[in-house]
């Protein structure tokens, strides 16, 4: 059994746990419509592609337990919320899929400390944000459209 630095971090863990669980009991399927727009659109730019192939290899899963999207270091897949997604532009779903796929480059800066807080989560969604934005010029501006839902 892992040691736990504090009880914040170990209901986190255990909620994503059962999370995942949650949704591959629900859900059978490998491959959906959504990966197959985002694949639709990145392949269009050899450096979206690239990222994407060289960062993600899970599979992304569609969920109504989650909210809007995020990814789950437990089983390495992306779990998304469909009504949340179908209200988003093509370059917003990529752009909220990429937020997720770079969460585990960002994840070490921010958790080394064994912290687990909104304070975190913030820091560090503000971080691959601005990574994202400052990386891939399409995605310039749109954390100001999400109105920083992301």
């Amino acid at each position: 059994m892992k040691k736990h630095l504090n009880k914040k971090q170990a209901l986190y863990e255990s909620i994503m746990r059962n999370i995942a669980k949650t949704v591959k009991r629900a859900l059978n399927e490998s491959m959906d419509s959504l990966e197959n727009e985002i694949l639709d659109y990145i392949h269009s730019d050899n450096k979206l592609y690239a990222y994407y192939q060289r960062n993600f290899d899970g599979e992304l899963i569609s969920s109504y337990d989650i909210s809007s999207c995020v990814y789950n270091f437990d089983d390495g897949n992306i779990y998304y919320n469909p009504d949340f997604m179908d209200n988003l532009s093509p370059i917003e779903k990529v752009f909220v899929v990429f937020h997720s796929v770079t969460a585990p480059k960002f994840y070490t800066d921010f958790y080394a400390d064994g912290e687990d807080n909104i304070e975190y989560n913030i820091m560090l969604d503000k971080k691959i944000n601005n990574y994202l934005e400052s990386t891939f010029p399409q995605f310039r501006g749109i954390t100001k459209k999400l109105k920083g839902y992301i």
